[in-house]
């Protein structure tokens, strides 16, 4: 049912443009609440700190690109990680599994 069939059921009266609005909220309320939902999620992962003394020769799958960068710029957090040039979101994943697997996924910046 469109919002322009239940506006006429119920008699209200709204411009068109606030009627369209109405519609797609409601048809895109649950794809929309999934994505915030997924954002929160990326956020609190990215605030995970690696600690400066991190072995990143441990984390298997890492490309040696990706390693060397990440051994040379010691980033200090995910975030900070994933803004490095050439880290890819997978390398990303790899980094955030290996940190759960080994207790270290807690750890946040102090501050």
């Amino acid at each position: 049912m469109s919002y322009a069939q239940l506006a006429a059921l119920t008699e209200t009266v709204v411009a068109p443009e606030v009627g369209e609005q109405i519609e797609i909220s409601a048809k895109y309320s649950g794809y929309i609440d999934r994505q915030q939902d997924e954002v929160a999620r990326l956020r609190k992962s990215e605030e995970m700190a690696l600690p400066a003394d991190f072995d990143y020769d441990r984390v298997q799958g890492l490309s040696n690109e990706v390693r060397l960068k990440l051994k040379t710029i010691k980033p200090a957090t995910l975030a900070q990680a994933g803004r490095i040039s050439g880290v890819t979101p997978a390398a990303l994943s790899l980094l955030m599994i290996y940190l759960k697997k080994h207790g270290m996924a807690n750890m946040k910046l102090a501050g």
